[in-house]
């Protein structure tokens, strides 16, 4: 067995809101009362700069989309298609694909961020693509991985927020800068700064879409400018504060999609909206349950799928329910939500994937699967794969470590492991809520030992001195059959 050491990270208080990438179909265009009362358009300038990585064309494939939704195209026999799913890890960043013959084996790539960031789909070439503050490109279905060199002006920029559209060119922003790259071969399209185009310090850039009309959408919360900003090629519009579209302050745009008709829709809040001249007019309201929206897929029918931090709502017929850890799914917190050409519904969750066949929920997980990541940020799914049955043989991890208090042993403390981040929140202890918990007593010398857990990313809470919980590292990625040592943990600072 080989014991590897390993240090976690704290978790900051942060509220994040991840990219949606939705919205194929057409928008709303900028109106022409709205282009006269914004900044002056900007031509971009294409270059020959390329991109670190190369395509090499490979066999056909659906055409790609920037919307996880069904389509009127003919569906795709269950089992023909494909799933990237890309992990939130900081230390251990994987990526993992799911083709008609299993999974391919993760790939632990540089991804940066993912936790506010994260976005995959395919181009048109079957290009993969998988980004969060970093990007890379497989061109051999997730085998082989390139980095993409996003040629931003500003040394300290990275991405926020990434988009493909339907002329095959991807779309980055950093909170000062779009750059556009030919999905292609990595060539520079056009870059654009804020201050050039808005005439505003900043970009929101906490959601992006590129509808397929080819109106990019940028929208977020934006001390440094508009809450909500469109280009169409041409025009650059600002929308202003969210008090100028109409609505209150704390109203910002956090996700996009387009509905059957291909209207640009905005949800923001608790409420879904959208554009009408330079105001938010809202469509429908969702229920108080449902916030921190991070993604929504919508179906023929117009039902809706969203992916929030309180589970799976769905939203029909003016009601929202909720699907849960207690109707199957393998976590409450949901990343990300597509549904393939089968009309089934994908979940990513901050504890594996979940695919819904009927009334049950089938579950990929690490430990039982070829799944690499269990904290999974962000699910592209084309056509309509399937989920190979769950292994008999459960992949097992040992976390080890030891709690001190002013540099002295805690002894006789109580330590828990969770499958997700813990929180202080829960009303007994921080991993009360989550699928997976574990409590032991650190011996006289403050270590502690979990073993043969299921393999995943673990976070670990300790009582403190003081008698209560304190969280002190939120990720630690478990290895198959080895042992991981965090080391010694002071909580003195963490009470």
């Amino acid at each position: 067995m080989t014991t590897i050491v390993q240090r976690g990270y704290v978790p900051m208080l942060a509220l994040c809101f991840v990219l949606t990438a939705c919205g194929s179909g057409a928008n709303t265009a900028p109106t022409s009362a709205a282009r006269a009362t914004q900044a002056a358009s900007t031509t971009p300038t294409a270059d020959t700069s390329s991109a670190s990585a190369t395509s090499v064309p490979v066999a056909t494939r659906p055409a790609p989309t920037d919307m996880p939704a069904s389509t009127s195209a003919p569906a795709a026999a269950s089992g023909e298609g494909l799933l990237i799913a890309v992990g939130g890890s900081i230390d251990l960043p994987l990526v993992s694909v799911l083709t008609k013959d299993g999974w391919k084996a993760p790939a632990n790539l540089d991804l940066g961020l993912c936790l506010s960031h994260g976005n995959a789909f395919m181009d048109s070439t079957g290009g993969l693509w998988a980004i969060c503050t970093n990007a890379f490109k497989s061109t051999d279905n997730g085998t082989t991985w390139q980095q993409v060199n996003v040629p931003f002006s500003k040394e300290y920029a990275q991405i926020e927020v990434a988009a493909l559209d339907a002329k095959d060119q991807v779309w980055f922003a950093s909170t000062e800068e779009v750059i556009v790259l030919n999905a292609k071969d990595g060539t520079k399209v056009a870059a654009y700064t804020a201050t050039d185009t808005t005439k505003e310090t900043n970009f929101p850039h906490e959601a992006m879409t590129v509808t397929k009309d080819g109106v990019l959408w940028l929208g977020g919360l934006n001390t440094e400018g508009s809450a909500l900003v469109a280009f169409d090629g041409t025009t650059w519009t600002s929308y202003g504060s969210p008090e100028t579209m109409g609505v209150d302050s704390y109203v910002t745009p956090n996700s996009f999609f387009s509905n059957g008709q291909g209207t640009l829709h905005i949800v923001a809040g608790s409420a879904i909206y959208r554009v009408e001249g330079k105001k938010l007019q809202k469509v429908a309201g969702l229920d108080a349950g449902v916030s921190s929206v991070r993604q929504v897929a919508q179906a023929t029918n117009g039902d809706l799928a969203m992916a929030t931090a309180s589970g799976l709502a769905r939203f029909s017929n003016n009601t929202t329910t909720f699907v849960k850890r207690a109707d199957g799914l393998p976590s409450n917190t949901v990343n990300s939500v597509a549904l393939d050409t089968l009309g089934r519904t994908w979940v990513a969750t901050a504890y594996g994937i979940a695919l819904q066949n009927g009334d049950t929920w089938q579950t990929a997980l690490p430990s039982t699967s070829g799944l690499g990541p269990s904290r999974v940020e962000r699910l592209f799914v084309i056509g309509a794969p399937n989920l190979p049955p769950s292994a008999a043989t459960l992949k097992t991890t040992t976390i080890s470590g030891s709690a001190t208090e002013n540099n002295k042993p805690l002894a006789k403390t109580k330590v828990q492991l969770c499958s997700e981040t813990p929180s202080l929140f829960a009303l007994e202890s921080p991993c009360e809520t989550y699928e997976l918990q574990q409590i032991v007593e650190t011996d006289a010398d403050g270590r502690f030992t979990f073993t043969n857990v299921p393999l995943a990313t673990y976070g670990i809470a300790a009582v403190a001195g003081s008698g209560k919980w304190v969280i002190f590292l939120s990720d630690i990625d478990g290895r198959a059959d080895e042992t991981v040592d965090i080391g010694a943990v002071d909580l003195t600072e963490r009470k």
